[in-house]
């Protein structure tokens, strides 16, 4: 299913300074993952992923025992079948993990994910999606901010231009999948673990099998899987990682192997002392804006006054009735 046919609209929680960046602007600040506020972003992948291809390491174990290497059938008479499989299992998730994000033997990381994050109210009863969340509210908007209200499907159509435009190793837009949600983890990460199981015995045999189709699978799946902390955000996002340094590297590439302006550039800001990472993504046409909801504040009339200015005759303004004063 398209994100679009699961999430009609979506709402970006943001300050009015926000706002109007965005909307001046017509493009959003992607952030690296690594400056999110969740210190597991794209980690936590690997043990879901080490737990769901433990039984088919141990179904294969039992299948090929004579034809391990030396090393695995040493290591199995020490330490029996579930070791070896746990073993192996983890080392080949880490090995996955580490090419993709971190890179190996002082060579390059293949993928450098930013993010746009969204939140989805398509669940919600009708007084969320007037008049936004309050936990959002809270987290977001500090002082009083705004949940600016997008079309899902000409949000994705943008994406599509950005990457047509730009040079990116890894895209997305999905909602994320939090801990805990099992059956939807199995239909979302369902072929990954499909795609590896049918390669254990070939791994195990050190065979080597060309793993390079796992990795935009294990990329696309971890920049979307996140702890179930952060499940009541509802939260769907947009991922780009562009191409870099380290990609051109692994692929022997250079810039002049890109149309010209494709590039995109990283780009840094201060949040609290911090330099966080970010790029800057679409900007070449208007955004998709169904509405903007004014968040509860000391001062609502102006504040509404304020963001009616911004908005102008692009998209309706309302006030949100939630009774709450940050």
């Amino acid at each position: 299913m398209e994100i679009y046919e699961a999430h009609r609209l979506v709402y970006h929680y943001t300050s009015i300074e926000g706002l109007e960046g965005i909307l001046s602007s017509n493009s959003f600040w992607a952030t690296h993952y690594k400056d999110l506020n969740d210190y597991t972003e794209c980690k936590l992948f690997k043990d879901y992923a080490a737990r769901k291809l433990l039984q088919p390491f141990l179904k294969a174990i039992k299948e090929i025992k004579k034809d391990l290497t030396f090393s695995k059938q040493q290591l199995l008479k020490r330490k029996g079948i579930f070791a070896i499989a746990k073993h192996e299992t983890n080392a080949l998730v880490n090995a996955i993990y580490n090419v993709s994000f971190e890179g190996i033997d002082d060579k390059g990381k293949y993928v450098d994910p930013f993010i746009v994050s969204f939140c989805s109210h398509k669940n919600d009863d009708n007084y969320t999606q007037q008049n936004g969340l309050l936990s959002q509210w809270r987290g977001y908007a500090e002082g009083g901010g705004v949940a600016i209200v997008f079309d899902t499907k000409k949000l994705t159509e943008l994406m599509f231009a950005e990457i047509r435009t730009h040079g990116y190793t890894a895209h997305g837009f999905g909602d994320v999948v939090y801990q805990g949600e099992e059956e939807k983890e199995c239909e979302e990460f369902g072929s990954f673990i499909e795609i590896i199981g049918r390669h254990t015995e070939s791994y195990l045999r050190g065979e080597n099998p060309k793993t390079g189709h796992y990795f935009g699978k294990f990329v696309a799946n971890a920049t979307r899987y996140k702890h179930r902390a952060f499940k009541e955000e509802r939260e769907v996002r947009l991922m780009f990682s562009p191409v870099t340094e380290d990609f051109m590297k692994l692929e022997g590439e250079t810039e002049e192997d890109f149309p010209s302006g494709s590039m995109k550039p990283v780009l840094t800001r201060d949040r609290a002392g911090k330099e966080i990472k970010y790029i800057s993504v679409f900007g070449t046409k208007r955004l998709p804006v169904k509405k903007v909801i004014v968040g509860p504040c000391a001062d609502p009339k102006g504040n509404l006054e304020r963001v009616k200015k911004i908005v102008g005759e692009r998209a309706p303004v309302i006030l949100s009735d939630t009774p709450f004063i940050p």
